[in-house]
């Protein structure tokens, strides 16, 4: 696997597209991302279109926006992290009970502790269960 600076998850690469979330902090990343590899668990893609089906039913982002969007994603070093359906049933289920986490986010705080590497997540929830765990938080 390429080595990796940062795992992200899809409230920093929505902002890339959704002029209202962006923040310093997402604006950072996304410099970063545009010189390194950024590692994402296997279900940020299905998150991702998610975010980018409503953001165009809401009208927020145009078709061609969007397709221009994930166009970009494209040109950026995003890793997909291998991960098995048994260890999501298992561990990620019980950090999610014990981090009071959607089990969607405890995929991202728990690949981030297995690799050791920063967290990057605009999710308040998310940041206090990873300093809680001691996992570390991107700063940008």
């Amino acid at each position: 696997m390429t080595a990796c600076s940062l795992v992200i998850d899809c409230s920093v690469t929505a902002a890339w597209l959704l002029r209202s979330q962006r923040t310093d902090l997402t604006e950072a990343i996304l410099d970063r991302a545009s010189r390194e590899a950024i590692l994402v668990p296997p279900l940020w893609h299905v998150e991702m279109a998610n975010v980018l089906v409503v953001a165009q039913r809401r009208r927020l982002a145009t078709a061609s926006e969007v397709t221009e969007f994930v166009n970009r994603l494209g040109d950026l070093a995003l890793v997909t992290a291998e991960d098995s359906g048994s260890r999501s049933l298992r561990d990620v289920r019980i950090l999610a009970v014990e981090q009071k986490l959607s089990a969607y986010d405890a995929v991202y705080l728990d690949l981030a502790m297995r690799t050791g590497l920063p967290l990057a997540t605009k999710d308040e929830d998310l940041i206090k269960a990873a300093k809680r765990v001691g996992a570390v938080i991107a700063r940008g």
